[in-house]
């Protein structure tokens, strides 16, 4: 799935559980908000930094321009992560 929106920053996002999302650029603002599954990957195309909500960190993997963004140090007891991602 493919939400493109002004910018040349590329956030990628590959689900191996379900999780909720919610993704804001500081261009845009809004550019994704949904539930993904288990196989979905997900890019995301706007101008960084982004905003980013993860409901169930340890099921996503998350990289920007191709490189990847590491949550473990980000995550709350819940599991879910709350980060700006390309300052």
């Amino acid at each position: 799935t493919l939400a493109e929106g002004e910018g040349k920053d590329t956030l990628k996002l590959s689900f191996s559980g379900t999780s909720w999302i919610e993704v804001r650029d500081s261009g845009d603002g809004d550019r994704y908000r949904g539930l993904r599954m288990a196989g979905d990957v997900l890019e995301i195309k706007g101008k960084a930094p982004f905003d980013v909500f993860l409901g169930d960190a340890p099921q996503i993997r998350l990289s920007l321009n191709g490189v990847d963004v590491d949550l473990s140090q980000e995550s709350r007891v819940d599991n879910s992560v709350q980060l700006t991602v390309g300052l």
